[in-house]
C-alpha cells in the first residue's frame, strides 16, 4: 500500500547504485530521463524513456527501435538549466593555467600568453570525457591538424590520467606525425570557472561522435563559443543539435 505510483530516474547507467536499483520494480510506473542518452536495456523495470522532439532527427519508428522503453516525447529542453555565471579571461588564467599547460607540451611558456592573446593559433576544443572519443573521431582530429596549420586540439584529462594516457597513445599510433602531435594538448581537470574560461577562449568546440555532449554542451554554449556537431554520425540522442534549435 505504500508503494510509489511513479518513479523517475534522472539517468540510468552513469551511477552504479542507480543502475542496479533500476532493476527493481519500486513503483507502478518507472521512467528514465535523458541524463544518460541511451536505452537502459531494462525491459521489465523501466517503462518509459523521457526525451524531446528536439533530440531526434529520424522518424519515430527508427528512433523507437533504439529503445527498449516506450519513448515519451516532450517539447523544448524538457528541463530547466540555470545559466552559468559570466566569466572573463584574465591574464592569470592565460599565464598560470593555459601557459603552464602548453609549456608542459613543449610550447614556449613566454610565448603562450602572447600566442593566445593575439590569437596566433586557432583552438579546437573537445571538452568531453575521453571515453567519448573513439578511433572513428580520431580521423576528425587528424583532418583538422592536416588542413589547419595553426590549429591546436585541446582535450581534458577527464575522467582521469589513465584515460588521458591511453588516448594519447592511441593518437600517437594513428597520427604518427610529430609536428601534428605537438598540437594536441591535454589539460588537467579544471574547476567549473576555469572550464568555462577555456571554453570561451576556444575558437570552436567539437562535439564527439557517436556519443556527444549534454550538460557540458549547454555550459560551452553559454560562453558564446560555437559547437560543431555531426548529427548523422551521432547514434545517441541529438542533445547538442537540440540545444541549437531552442
Amino acid at each position: 500500500n505504500d508503494s510509489l505510483d511513479v518513479l523517475i530516474y534522472p539517468e540510468v547507467g552513469m551511477d552504479h547504485f542507480t543502475y542496479f536499483l533500476a532493476y527493481r520494480r519500486l513503483a507502478n510506473v518507472q521512467a528514465s530521463f535523458w541524463g544518460h542518452p541511451v536505452t537502459s536495456g531494462m525491459e521489465h523495470t523501466v517503462d518509459y524513456f523521457i526525451s524531446s522532439n528536439l533530440f531526434h532527427i529520424h522518424n519515430k519508428r527508427h528512433e523507437e527501435n533504439k529503445f527498449i522503453e516506450e519513448l515519451y516525447y516532450m517539447n523544448g529542453l524538457t528541463t530547466y538549466f540555470e545559466k552559468p555565471e559570466h566569466v572573463e579571461i584574465d591574464d592569470s588564467f592565460i599565464i598560470d593555467t593555459v601557459g603552464k599547460t602548453f609549456n608542459e607540451h613543449h610550447f614556449s611558456y613566454e610565448n603562450n600568453a602572447k600566442m593566445f592573446q593575439n590569437k596566433d593559433y586557432r583552438i579546437y576544443a573537445c571538452l568531453q570525457t575521453l571515453y567519448k572519443l573513439t578511433p572513428h573521431f580520431d580521423k576528425v582530429i587528424l583532418g583538422i591538424l592536416e588542413k589547419d596549420e595553426k590549429g591546436v586540439i585541446v582535450l581534458l584529462k577527464n575522467p582521469n590520467i589513465y584515460y588521458a594516457k591511453r588516448t594519447k597513445q592511441r593518437l600517437e599510433k594513428y597520427i604518427a606525425n610529430g609536428s601534428y602531435l605537438k598540437r594536441i594538448v591535454f589539460f588537467d581537470l579544471l574547476a567549473k570557472e576555469d572550464f568555462l574560461k577555456l571554453a570561451k577562449l576556444s575558437d570552436v568546440a567539437l562535439d564527439p561522435f557517436p556519443f556527444g555532449g549534454g550538460v557540458s554542451s549547454l555550459e560551452i554554449l553559454s560562453t558564446g563559443t560555437p559547437i560543431i556537431v555531426l548529427p548523422t554520425q551521432t547514434s545517441v540522442l541529438q542533445l547538442t543539435l537540440g540545444f541549437y534549435t531552442v
